[in-house]
């Protein structure tokens, strides 16, 4: 008699940040609809300032069943209180002491997998952020389990990272040295790099938010990416082979690890989001409902971005000056040193009744509504995939990590956005002229109708790879038969 297949339990374990947070549990989502009889049990890391207080192993679920602890999710989760830094206020503090922090989960983390596999079906995979590699490699180790790590930014970004870490045709000091050039020097900096279109100083990942952490985290994504591709069973990538063909290709030739392109994954419009940090304002949606096809603006600069209080009102006054309809997430903490609800009243007053001003935003069904002609955002990966995966053309402004880079590749590699220029070289400062400028270049003139054309054609292509049979699919299939 044939042996039964073992049932797969895959335990997730994110980053606690926004954008780390939803590719995560999209592609869990997926595995489970994808994958029958599969159990997912996603791992909520409390990093608040009261979590060390809590039970180690708090809310844990014993039925093996993830609907009985779920009724309406194909993931069932559990909570793990976490120690080192207080999370509770968002990320306006060092990535690096962040980071630090992380490598405190390992021991409560064994110990949930170990009880996980007690009162239920044994854990089989882990699968944890390549921002979280080193404590979660440790633990997959220990246990004997196969580790799958998901990449949460674009192959181009990690292309680099193999690069650097291998030290030969790019150095740290190089990256260094781009990454802290000023003004809008456009001097090109790696033109060697097979899978890679030249990269000139403005393109280089930097990490300047809090405190200028480039080398440090540069060193940080290095060590990491070591460790994945000498010892994790397989790298996921939420990008598809299409959209960066000639990276996958050099990927696959230089890595020992198998990559797995597995496609842009976005909630169904029906489905709610079940990792959003902040509640969501979906009466912004009626208010779309009322507005003309593609009119709207929307704006969101992610969940980490901080704006001097000088480029707010240079900003602010651009905007106003476009005369376009605009949907604005304006999340308390986006802006230093101004009076929250005071500023929210002044742009919506100033608006001339174009403008709604929200905190948050249901993203996927407001880049889904045909009233949204555009996104003005800061480029992270997961706004960038979402805005692919709806046809939606984009105005480029990065704020730092991997965002530079999927700024180039947005409007020079895949033309579907437009890139905010400053106008005058050495202050770093987008004026309002350089605003008004980009903006009514998208809404209004040929550049934007163009880019717009793009995106509904990346849009088709995207949606293309992940029908049965398609090359996300069909790699999704094939990572899960490597786990036999």
């Amino acid at each position: 008699m044939a042996m039964a297949k073992q049932q797969h339990h895959v335990v997730a374990v994110p980053v606690p940040a926004q954008g780390h947070l939803n590719p995560l549990m999209r592609f869990c989502k997926l595995l489970a609809k994808q994958q029958p009889g599969i159990i997912v049990t996603f791992v909520d890391l409390d990093f608040a300032a009261d979590a060390a207080d809590a039970p180690p192993l708090a809310q844990e679920h014993h039925n093996p069943c993830p609907a009985a602890a779920a009724p309406h999710s194909l993931v069932r989760r559990v909570r793990l209180p976490s120690r080192g830094v207080d999370l509770s206020n968002g990320f306006s503090l060092s990535f690096l002491e962040v980071f630090h922090a992380f490598l405190s989960i390992a021991p409560d983390l064994e110990q949930l997998i170990l009880s996980l596999s007690r009162h239920g079906p044994p854990v089989t995979c882990l699968l944890s952020d390549f921002n979280i590699t080193l404590p979660t490699q440790d633990v997959a180790d220990k246990l004997g389990i196969p580790r799958i790590v998901l990449y949460p930014c674009c192959a181009s970004r990690l292309l680099l990272t193999h690069y650097l870490t291998q030290g030969e045709l790019v150095s740290l000091e190089e990256v260094k040295e781009a990454s802290t050039a000023t003004g809008i020097e456009m001097r090109k900096v790696f033109c060697k790099l097979a899978g890679l279109p030249t990269l000139r100083n403005e393109d280089i990942p930097h990490f300047k938010h809090v405190t200028d952490e480039t080398v440090s985290l540069w060193i940080n994504s290095t060590k990491s990416w070591q460790v994945c591709a000498t010892r994790a069973h397989a790298v996921v990538v939420n990008s598809f082979e299409d959209l960066e063909a000639s990276t996958f290709a050099t990927l696959s030739k230089c890595c020992n690890v198998p990559i797995y392109d597995v496609g842009i994954w976005v909630e169904s419009l029906n489905e709610e989001s079940a990792t959003s940090l902040w509640e969501e304002d979906k009466g912004c949606l009626a208010w779309l409902d009322q507005q003309p096809t593609s009119s709207v603006l929307y704006i969101s600069f992610g969940s980490i971005t901080i704006l001097s209080k000088t480029q707010y009102e240079e900003f602010l006054n651009g905007l106003l000056a476009s005369k376009q309809r605009f949907l604005w997430v304006f999340r308390a903490g986006l802006v230093d040193d101004i009076d929250y609800s005071s500023s929210v009243a002044q742009i919506v007053s100033e608006s001339d009744g174009k403008g709604l001003v929200i905190n948050w935003a249901p993203q996927q069904q407001v880049l889904a509504h045909p009233s949204v002609g555009g996104f003005f955002t800061h480029c992270g990966w997961n706004s960038t995939s979402e805005s692919i995966a709806n046809g939606v053309p984009m105005l480029c402004w990065p704020y730092f990590a991997d965002q530079p880079l999927n700024a180039r590749f947005i409007v020079d590699e895949w033309k579907v956005g437009l890139r905010v220029k400053c106008s005058k070289e050495n202050t770093g400062l987008i004026e309002k002229g350089d605003i008004d400028k980009v903006i009514r270049a998208l809404m209004e003139g040929p550049e934007g109708k163009l880019v717009r054309e793009n995106a509904t054609k990346l849009k088709e292509r995207c949606g293309q790879c992940s029908l049965e049979n398609g090359s996300s699919y069909r790699k999704l299939k094939a990572l899960m038969k490597s786990l036999e």
